[in-house]
């Protein structure tokens, strides 16, 4: 499990938050005390509302999400800038985020230590 931040301390405070290799892109829950809480009140004021289609054995479905053209968080310490994340509902695990493989993408290495259940990142 992942541990994001946004970038500027305070009381945006730190939240949890798995890979998910199956996904191509990150993206942020729906409720103040998980993923939208990460957001400075710049990057609340500029959300936006618009479509997502996931695709699934099910088929295709299309709803309306909105996206944060940009959020500057904070993975493993480092710097992870999310761009046109899409914010979607909250989930009850109380998770902030599902990061997708657009997170692996952003770093020039990645290190899983499965023995500590641990990672880092590397810019």
């Amino acid at each position: 499990m992942a541990s994001i931040r946004h970038r500027r301390a305070g009381a945006l405070g730190r939240r949890a938050a798995p890979l998910d290799s199956g996904d191509d892109q990150s993206y942020l829950y729906d409720t103040f005390d998980t993923g939208a809480a990460l957001l400075s009140e710049a990057e609340r004021a500029s959300v936006v509302t618009t479509a997502r289609k996931s695709s699934s054995m099910g088929g295709v479905v299309e709803a309306q999400v909105r996206r944060v053209p940009q959020a500057q968080l904070q993975l493993a310490g480092e710097p992870l800038v999310l761009r046109n994340t899409h914010i979607v509902t909250a989930n009850a695990t109380g998770e902030a985020a599902r990061l997708g493989e657009d997170v692996l993408k952003a770093y020039s290495a990645v290190v899983f230590d499965f023995d500590a259940m641990s990672f880092s990142v590397s810019p």
